[in-house]
Protein backbone atom coordinates (compact mmCIF):
# COMPACT_ATOMS: atom_id res chain seq x y z
CA UNK A 1 0.00 0.00 0.00
CA UNK A 2 2.80 2.45 0.89
CA UNK A 3 4.52 1.86 -2.43
CA UNK A 4 1.22 2.44 -4.28
CA UNK A 5 0.61 5.72 -2.46
CA UNK A 6 4.19 6.90 -2.99
CA UNK A 7 3.99 6.03 -6.69
CA UNK A 8 0.94 8.30 -6.91
CA UNK A 9 2.57 11.28 -5.24
CA UNK A 10 1.57 10.87 -1.60
CA UNK A 11 4.52 11.40 0.72
CA UNK A 12 2.78 11.02 4.05
CA UNK A 13 1.92 13.50 6.77
CA UNK A 14 5.25 15.30 6.38
CA UNK A 15 4.93 15.88 2.64
CA UNK A 16 3.48 18.97 0.98
CA UNK A 17 -0.13 17.81 1.31
CA UNK A 18 0.33 16.98 4.98
CA UNK A 19 1.91 20.36 5.76
CA UNK A 20 -0.81 22.30 3.94
CA UNK A 21 -3.58 20.23 5.54
CA UNK A 22 -2.06 20.79 8.97
CA UNK A 23 -1.76 24.55 8.39
CA UNK A 24 -5.34 24.80 7.19
CA UNK A 25 -6.57 22.75 10.15
CA UNK A 26 -4.76 25.09 12.55
CA UNK A 27 -6.17 28.19 10.83
CA UNK A 28 -9.72 26.81 10.91
CA UNK A 29 -9.48 25.53 14.48
CA UNK A 30 -8.33 28.94 15.67
CA UNK A 31 -10.99 30.72 13.55
CA UNK A 32 -8.26 32.58 11.66
CA UNK A 33 -8.95 31.07 8.22
CA UNK A 34 -10.43 33.50 5.72
CA UNK A 35 -14.23 33.55 5.96
CA UNK A 36 -15.92 34.93 2.83
CA UNK A 37 -19.07 35.81 4.79
CA UNK A 38 -17.09 38.01 7.19
CA UNK A 39 -14.61 39.11 4.55
CA UNK A 40 -11.79 38.65 7.05
CA UNK A 41 -9.13 36.12 7.90
CA UNK A 42 -5.79 34.66 6.87
CA UNK A 43 -5.05 33.36 3.38
CA UNK A 44 -2.06 31.15 2.60
CA UNK A 45 -0.93 32.00 -0.91
CA UNK A 46 2.01 29.72 -1.72
CA UNK A 47 2.93 26.08 -1.35
CA UNK A 48 4.15 24.78 1.95
CA UNK A 49 7.56 26.18 2.85
CA UNK A 50 10.55 23.84 2.76
CA UNK A 51 11.23 24.43 6.45
CA UNK A 52 7.55 23.93 7.42
CA UNK A 53 7.46 27.32 9.20
CA UNK A 54 8.00 30.21 6.77
CA UNK A 55 4.48 30.45 5.37
CA UNK A 56 3.51 33.18 2.93
CA UNK A 57 0.18 34.64 3.93
CA UNK A 58 -2.07 37.65 3.75
CA UNK A 59 -4.16 38.95 6.64
CA UNK A 60 -7.42 40.55 5.61
CA UNK A 61 -9.42 42.60 8.10
CA UNK A 62 -11.72 45.62 8.24
CA UNK A 63 -9.06 47.86 9.76
CA UNK A 64 -5.39 48.00 10.78
CA UNK A 65 -6.22 46.97 14.34
CA UNK A 66 -7.92 43.83 13.05
CA UNK A 67 -4.86 43.02 10.95
CA UNK A 68 -2.56 43.43 13.97
CA UNK A 69 -4.86 41.29 16.13
CA UNK A 70 -4.97 38.47 13.57
CA UNK A 71 -1.22 38.63 12.94
CA UNK A 72 -0.56 38.27 16.67
CA UNK A 73 -2.97 35.34 16.91
CA UNK A 74 -1.40 33.74 13.81
CA UNK A 75 2.09 34.10 15.31
CA UNK A 76 0.88 32.31 18.42
CA UNK A 77 -0.97 29.52 16.56
CA UNK A 78 1.89 28.84 14.16
CA UNK A 79 4.54 29.44 16.87
CA UNK A 80 6.33 32.06 14.76
CA UNK A 81 9.41 33.66 16.26
CA UNK A 82 8.34 35.96 19.06
CA UNK A 83 4.73 34.80 18.83
CA UNK A 84 4.48 32.24 21.55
Amino acid sequence: MGRHLADHGYSGPFGLDGLVDTALFRLRASRLAFDPERGEGVVLYADAPPDGRSWRYAVIARNAGGVREREAALAHVFAFEGGG
